[in-house]
Formats: C-alpha cells, sequence, structure tokens
C-alpha cells in the first residue's frame, strides 16, 4: 500500500492519518493524541489534530531535544557538586525554569507507572499509559485474590473493605485513618486485625502520630492514631481509575486528594531510605506536620504542600534549639531560609543524600 504524502493529507488528521505521516503505530498515535503536550484538538468524543500544529510541534521537538540535553547536563553538574563537596550540604540554589519543568514532568510519569517491576516493563515495552493501567489491575486484582485465598474467612470481607477504601481515606482533608470511612459504625476493634493482616502482606505501611514531635520519637508514638499508606504511589493511583493518570499527568488536579497522593508519594521515598513513618498532629488540629525522620538524636520535620501557602507549624518546631533542620516539600523551585529547605517533590528522593549525612549544626 503507497504511502500518502503528507503535503496532500487533509488540514484535520485523525489517528490513523497521524500514524501514517509519522510512520508510528496506531496505538502510538493515539499516545499522541492523550499527551498534554501534543495540540491535541478536541471536537465531541474525538481526538484530532490539525496538519499546521502538527508541523510546528514536529518542529518543537528540536527544542525538547535541547531541553533534554539541558537537564543531563545539569543533572552531571549537580553529581560533580555532590562528589566535590562529599557530603557537605548542597547550595539551595533555584534552577532554571525549563529544567524544573522537565524534571517535575518526568516525576508525573514516574507517579503514574510506580515502582511494580511488572508495571514498569509493560511501560518500557509500549510507552502506553492504557498498557500500564491494566497492568497495574491485574495487580490489584491479585491482592484481593491473595486477601480471599489467604486471609482467615472472618476477615477477608474486612480486610478486603480496609484495602478498597484507601484511596477514600487519602482524599479527606483529615489523612487519620477511619474505621468509619470502612463501613458506617466500623470500629478498630473489628478493623485493627484486618490492617495488621496487609501490612504484614506488605500492600500498606503505617504512619503513627508522635505528639510531641520529640526525639526519640519512638517515645511518642500514639498507636490508636495513624495514617494508612499504600505500598506503590502507581498502584494508588491507579485505585482512583484512568482518568486520574491524565489529572496528574496535566497537574491539573486539585482539592484534598491531590494532598493526599503527593503524601503517599514522599511516605514511599522515605521508606526506600529506610525510615520508619511518623507524623505530628495535635489534638485540637492547630498544628499538623505530615512526617517526622530522625538523624543525629534529632527530629527533622517535613511538611508536603500540594498548593501554596504558609508552613506555620513547619515553623513552629524550627524555632526548637534541639531541631536543625525541616523541610518544605512544594510543587516549586529550591530554596533555603535559615534551618528550612523548601525543594520541589522530584528533588526529594536524591535529597536522601544530604539526610543520610551529618546535619551541620
Amino acid at each position: 500500500m503507497n504511502r500518502q504524502p503528507f503535503e496532500t493529507m487533509p488540514d484535520v488528521m485523525d489517528a490513523k492519518q497521524i500514524a501514517e505521516a509519522l510512520q508510528i503505530s496506531k496505538a502510538g498515535a493515539y499516545n499522541l493524541l492523550n499527551d498534554p503536550d501534543f495540540p491535541t484538538l478536541r471536537i465531541g468524543g474525538r481526538k484530532l489534530v490539525m496538519k499546521a500544529d502538527l508541523m510546528d510541534w514536529l518542529k518543537g521537538q528540536t527544542n525538547h531535544k535541547r531541553k533534554k540535553e539541558d537537564l543531563n547536563m545539569f543533572m552531571e553538574i549537580f553529581k560533580k557538586i555532590m562528589e566535590e563537596r562529599k557530603g557537605d550540604p548542597i547550595p539551595y540554589i533555584p534552577v532554571p525554569d525549563e529544567t524544573n519543568k522537565v524534571m517535575q514532568k518526568y516525576l508525573r510519569e514516574f507517579m503514574l507507572v510506580g515502582g511494580m517491576p511488572a508495571v514498569i516493563n509493560k511501560f518500557l515495552e509500549t510507552n502506553n499509559y492504557n498498557e500500564v493501567h491494566d497492568e497495574q489491575q491485574k495487580i490489584l486484582n491479585d491482592y484481593l485474590n491473595d486477601i480471599a485465598k489467604y486471609a482467615s474467612t472472618a476477615d477477608k470481607p474486612k480486610a478486603r473493605n480496609c484495602y478498597l477504601s484507601i484511596p477514600r481515606q487519602l482524599a479527606k482533608e483529615n489523612t487519620k485513618f477511619k474505621f468509619g470511612e470502612v463501613e458506617k459504625g466500623g470500629t478498630a476493634r473489628k478493623y485493627a486485625n484486618c490492617l495488621d493482616w496487609l501490612r504484614d502482606a506488605n500492600l500498606i505501611r503505617y504512619c503513627y502520630n508522635c505528639v510531641p514531635p520529640e526525639f526519640p520519637l519512638a517515645a511518642y508514638v500514639r498507636q490508636e492514631q495513624f495514617r494508612i499508606y499504600t505500598n506503590d504511589i502507581g498502584l494508588l493511583i491507579c485505585m482512583y481509575g484512568f482518568e486520574m493518570k491524565q489529572a496528574i499527568l496535566t497537574d491539573s488536579l486539585k482539592g484534598s486528594a491531590k494532598g493526599g497522593i503527593y503524601e503517599n508519594l514522599i511516605a514511599d521515598f522515605l521508606v526506600k531510605k529506610g525510615y520508619p513513618l511518623y507524623y505530628f498532629k495535635r489534638d485540637d488540629s492547630s498544628s499538623e506536620v505530615e512526617f517526622l525522620i530522625e538523624k543525629e538524636c534529632s527530629v527533622v520535620p517535613i511538611e508536603v504542600k500540594s498548593k501554596k501557602g504558609s508552613t506555620s507549624s513547619l515553623d513552629t518546631i524550627l524555632k526548637k534549639d534541639d531541631v536543625k533542620l525541616g523541610y518544605k516539600i512544594i510543587d516549586g523551585n529550591l530554596g533555603i531560609t535559615e534551618k528550612k529547605k523548601t525543594i520541589p517533590v522530584a528533588y526529594f528522593e536524591k535529597e536522601g543524600y544530604n539526610i543520610k549525612h551529618k546535619i551541620n549544626p
């Protein structure tokens, strides 16, 4: 079959024509039409592209390649600074906006995929988020099947309901786990053993409230007050449904659900660095910090902000003489004010290098 010359193609092109013009698969064309950076024209339920816009987009890919090269150059410079300073704190200088945008985009792509090997392999094979979602759904179904197979007869429905309630739990302003969210009138006495089963099966992670937020944190844990996070950020986003992937990718998600998702992401980073999960919240809700960790016999508070706002709770803890460092995690740029380091979510995973080294007094 002869290939139609690009010049003779219609001014408005569909997925089949895009695939023919770019010599890619039809699935690849649909991926482009779902990409927020692609000039997709939406008419009713159809996704199309203007031929002129497609030409402009193709020309822009040269600039995109240059941005990626700039990012690689920045990361090499970052690596050299780390090596030269041999563990000393890195300078918190804002990075170029374009570099920061690319890093944030890569982070959102990671969030959609997560860290499950089967899902990662599927993404590398197909570069298709529909395929990724299907693979994640298989894993979630396997989890539910494992609950049905291995949990005790009495605990099977309760463990399943607890697990499926996590997206709703994290979408609340107060993300403390509530048994009433699992079932109306639900109590800890009825469901606590089920949560322990899910934890032992490595499906969830506990994060305990520590009041006061002082060293050693284990001495101030309130066992009855905790939050629950999933073991993988990609699976959590899958549990919200496929449309959540689009909202994350385009950074269009608003409201408390966004905060819960990003908290789960930071929890994932901390666990993979070997930290137990703690948070701080007063009984009257007047003060709250999403995470607390320990380093050099000192508490390090970490406040996660999904939108712009003050960090009064973090600032209050940082006034203590024995607290030497705190983090404000944002969707923004790098900065530092006295003991408070402001860092984008995309950079926090790398920041573990600093946390694991000595905190300067």
